[in-house]
Order: structure tokens, then C-alpha cells, then sequence
């Protein structure tokens, strides 16, 4: 599927949620389209948000104890962990 079709997929997909779970989904994949537009040249990949970050995130958003920017420095953080974390391993081999 190209880009383009999987981007109106998800925003679809989004219609048919709560308003305020909309608000939290566009807001983080926001977030994550940023990220990776920054740091995908730093070898960023979609893959490495675990189920278990972004479910922690979604928490947050819902309590509305996380602002906008705060959001965008934990997936920026959580991403350069990411890659920090593959060329260790791969250093490693």
C-alpha cells in the first residue's frame, strides 16, 4: 500500500473513534510522523515504539498530563534510544 493510501486509511480509521480518543491519536502520530521525519536519516523506523511506550503515551494524553511538546521529547527520546540501542548491538556483532 502506498503511503498516501495508508495515511487516509488511518485518518478513516480515526472517524470512527471517541472525540477525545481522535484527538489522542492524531496527536501522536503527529508526534511520530515528526520524529521520524527528523531522525529516520539517523535510522528512526515506525517498529520501534513498542506497544507498551505508545500505551503509556495514550495514558498520559487521556489524563491531559502531557503537553504537546512534552509528547514530541518522549517519542524523539524513545526513538534515540531506539537507534542508540541497535548500533550497540550491532557494535556488538
Amino acid at each position: 500500500m502506498s503511503e498516501g493510501l495508508a495515511e487516509v486509511a488511518l485518518i478513516k480509521d480515526a472517524r470512527s473513534l471517541p472525540a477525545q480518543m481522535q484527538k489522542v491519536y492524531m496527536q501522536l502520530l503527529s508526534a511520530i510522523d515528526c520524529s521520524l521525519a527528523k531522525l529516520r536519516p539517523s535510522g528512526a523506523a515506525p517498529e520501534q515504539l513498542s506497544e507498551e511506550f505508545i500505551d503509556k503515551l495514550v495514558n498520559q494524553l487521556l489524563r491531559q498530563s502531557l503537553s504537546r511538546q512534552a509528547l514530541q521529547d518522549c517519542v524523539d527520546s524513545e526513538f534515540l534510544r531506539q537507534i542508540l540501542r541497535q548500533s550497540e548491538l550491532t557494535a556488538e556483532c
